[in-house]
């Protein structure tokens, strides 16, 4: 969560919302400097502010938390 600020280095959704989730892919499929706006920024982001090690747990955390909720 750290990680992620919205409109800044990701687009955050509420939990359940599918409309939301849907309206951010939309956002973010029609526009290609946003993507690449948020993507630059994240990267830049974590580097700044996280080991690899740190990044990478981070991020499989993430992962693993995401399988869980669809199980």
């Amino acid at each position: 969560p750290e990680a992620i600020k919205h409109g800044e280095t990701g687009l955050l959704v509420n939990p359940g919302r599918a409309d939301e989730l849907s309206d951010a892919i939309v956002r973010l499929y029609e526009d290609p400097a946003l993507r690449e706006t948020l993507a630059k920024n994240g990267r830049d982001f974590v580097i700044a502010n996280f080991d690899e090690r740190e990044a990478s747990k981070i991020a499989i955390d993430a992962y693993k938390e995401a399988l869980a909720v669809r199980r």
